[in-house]
């Protein structure tokens, strides 16, 4: 496999110097084409997020002279003295099959967690408008989100709370059953209570209020969901309006205490984050109000891991395999290969109909006129082939370009694949081209 893959992730390099690495959105464009003028590089893409920056490379001849330049490529361009210590090289094999884990989220720092692929996704979208991608990197990218697709679809990965935040809303879908509709107030602003509106308004659920000391934090959240801003000293007023609570702040004093509550909703579920607590714990006493801690949360997402790593290896053998299935393709889709296997095919049944057709005249033929025939012959196969040679390589470049070869293949008898597999094919290639997300 001619590739490799040059990364600083966050298994080997501490956040001061992955940031020194982070490539905003719009510098992105400007890197890869900057990237691919090197004489050794072919194809390029750059995934960079705040886990990580990998580089990945296609070499133009030979793989060490492109490890090399790209190695001073990044010195020129990102001027960080001791970044090579913490630098990760794989090649061939090995950085395809690294490809593959990262678009399943199997290299996350949460298993799982889906704002990887988007981010991939978006990665790869810029190097095809940057016309960094070709063949392989098409190639290798679309089958990555093929596979991660059906990581998704044939194991639970994803499927368990991770995050305290999110674990805390499970804990509300538990307690009501289905929370839509229901009225919650977040007390803080910080990024637990921005993770945990996030997954409420997912859920159906309505925020109506934000209570933070600072309010124009509060009024910042709020905005975005529709919900009131108040002031730290209004929460008694609105308990009686809600049906969750979620409460995380750094404060060292309870932001609802015992003396506080005097109306509430027949079922209020309260569940305290923070630590130091939030939540006075004498309220868990009063009939009607449940009050869950960061304890009760925090073994519910050690569960959560603990299945996530279980399903994590149902998806490492689909990835084992996906890398064989991958090469074995890669070898029929060869494209002077295919062109090859195509000539051959005409040539065989160009001297068969030439055969036919003496056998039609009676006669043998002289030499002159046998000639002649096969002249003409080949003259109408190099006319006939020439559009569909054309094609081929023009099709090199092109990020769907597989699937119009395959079509060819299948047109010329050529191909391996069942004609009903070759709609499912296309579905598959063309869907693994959508998609995007933030990491």
């Amino acid at each position: 496999m001619n590739l490799f893959s040059l990364g600083l992730s966050f298994k080997t390099t501490p956040v001061e110097i992955r940031e020194c690495f982070n490539i905003p959105e719009r510098e992105l464009y400007g890197a890869l084409c900057k990237l691919h003028q090197l004489p050794e590089i072919a194809e390029c893409m750059i995934l960079s997020t705040c886990n990580r920056t990998e580089f990945f490379v296609v070499p133009s001849k030979d793989m060490s002279a492109a490890i090399v330049a790209a190695y001073r490529w990044i010195d020129e361009n990102f001027e960080v003295g001791n970044w090579k210590e913490y630098a990760r090289v794989l090649k061939g094999d090995e950085a395809l099959h690294h490809i593959f884990r990262v678009g399943a989220s199997l290299d996350s720092e949460i298993i799982g967690e889906p704002q990887i692929l988007g981010q991939l996704k978006n990665a790869y979208r810029a190097s095809v408008e940057t016309r960094t991608s070709g063949v392989t990197l098409n190639r290798i990218m679309r089958r990555a989100f093929m596979i991660s697709k059906r990581v998704r679809t044939e194991t639970r990965i994803g499927e368990e709370p991770v995050s305290i935040s999110y674990a805390a809303v499970i804990k509300a879908k538990e307690h009501f059953g289905d929370i839509a509709g229901k009225k919650a107030l977040l007390i803080g602003a910080g990024k637990m209570i921005e993770l945990a509106a996030k997954h409420l308004d997912a859920s159906g659920a309505s925020i109506a209020y934000i209570a933070n000391r600072t309010f124009s934090k509060a009024a910042e959240i709020a905005e975005i969901y529709e919900a009131k801003p108040i002031h730290l000293g209004e929460i008694s007023t609105v308990l009686k309006d809600v049906d969750i609570i979620i409460s995380s702040t750094a404060s060292k004093d309870f932001m609802i205490k015992r003396s506080d509550i005097t109306k509430t909703k027949p079922d209020l579920l309260i569940v305290d984050i923070a630590v130091p607590r939030d939540i006075d714990p004498e309220i868990d006493h009063i009939e009607g109000i449940k009050v869950v801690n960061i304890d009760d949360l925090e073994s519910t997402v050690k569960e959560a891991m603990n299945f996530r790593k279980m399903e994590a290896q149902k998806a490492e053998k689909i990835i084992t395999y996906g890398v064989g299935e991958f090469l074995s393709y890669m070898e029929s889709m060869n494209y002077e290969k295919i062109i090859k296997s195509i000539r051959i095919q005409v040539e065989r049944i160009r001297k068969e109909e030439l055969s036919e057709a003496e056998r039609s005249l009676g006669r043998e033929l002289s030499m002159k006129e046998r000639k002649i025939l096969d002249k003409m012959s080949k003259a109408i196969v190099d006319k006939i082939l020439h559009g569909p040679t054309m094609a081929i390589r023009e099709y090199a470049n092109d990020p769907e370009g597989d699937m119009y070869i395959e079509a060819i293949k299948q047109m010329y008898g050529i191909s391996r694949r069942k004609s009903s597999d070759i709609k499912c094919f296309f579905v598959q290639a063309t869907e693994a081209m959508n998609g995007g997300s933030h990491h």
